[in-house]
């Protein structure tokens, strides 16, 4: 649990949704923003109180048909094999900022599983987790207006219980089951989560930025002070990772020293998904 634990009264996962089956637990959630509880939330035994959810409110589900990824990709896992939710925050930031909520995420994700796990999972800039040179977790973060203001969906998807993959994806994905002889339910691993990703955002709403994380991030990014190739759409080029700055932008020293500030887009990590 959290270090926090017995003296913290968390706020995340107090309002909950649990579904069988859904399309998208993110389109769930901006399904609450617009129209308060569904038809859905009756036929659960979930929290979800009338009206507006709150900030901290999760939907997870047992299985999703249409997991969404990063760039446009598909995420669905299997059933009852992964854990799939999504996270509603409501921060009082610049939107500028927003963004890096992902980074966030990725901590709490991270570091609860090396915690819980005992293993040493790193983060691929800016939000997949990875052992072993395989995706473990992978985060989607979608910015939703809704009465003013904009709100951030966490998605987050974790392969925990599988044993094998499809070949296509066999030397990319692996799981917390093929990588640790811990076993944990998926509840007891989504609320452990959530309280650590609350620990960091509370820590992240202090700047609004990642002044006071950037330390403990870099310590799990993967490829750190080592060669990685940026997939920039106008010119591919290489360099050193070193780090992200408060911004939570990776940077990038190349072979003439220049250092390059990545907001988004693809990195390619030697090692890493077979690359």
């Amino acid at each position: 649990m959290s270090e926090n634990s017995g003296k913290k009264v968390y706020r995340f996962g107090k309002q909950y949704l649990h579904l069988s089956e859904t399309d998208s637990t993110n389109e769930v959630v901006k399904r609450l923003l617009k129209d308060g509880v569904t038809v859905e939330a009756n036929k659960t035994g979930g929290r979800l109180i009338e009206g507006e959810p709150m900030e901290g409110t999760v939907v997870y589900a047992d299985y999703q048909e249409s997991g969404k990824g990063r760039r446009g990709r598909t995420w669905n896992g299997q059933k009852d094999m992964s854990l799939m939710y999504s996270l509603l925050l409501k921060p009082d930031i610049v939107s500028d900022n927003l963004p890096m909520i992902t980074l966030v995420a990725a901590l709490g994700v991270c570091r609860t599983i090396r915690d819980m796990y005992k293993i040493d999972a790193e983060i691929k800039w800016p939000n997949d987790i990875v052992y072993d040179g395989k995706k473990i977790a992978g985060i989607l973060t979608e910015m939703e207006p809704s009465g003013g203001s904009n709100y951030v969906i966490v998605g987050v998807g974790i392969n925990v219980f599988q044993t094998e993959f499809p070949e296509d994806i066999r030397k990319k994905a692996t799981s917390l089951a093929q990588q640790s002889a811990e076993t944990y339910g998926l509840e007891e691993l989504l609320y452990d989560i959530l309280h650590r990703t609350e620990d960091y955002y509370d820590i992240f709403l202090e700047t609004g930025n990642m002044s006071g994380l950037k330390d403990v991030y870099d310590s799990y990014l993967v490829g750190k002070d080592t060669e990685i190739k940026v997939l920039d759409p106008k010119e591919p080029y290489k360099g050193t990772a070193l780090g992200i700055n408060d911004e939570g932008e990776l940077l990038v020293r190349d072979s003439a020293g220049t250092v390059h500030k990545v907001y988004a887009g693809e990195i390619s990590i030697g090692g890493i998904y077979g690359e």
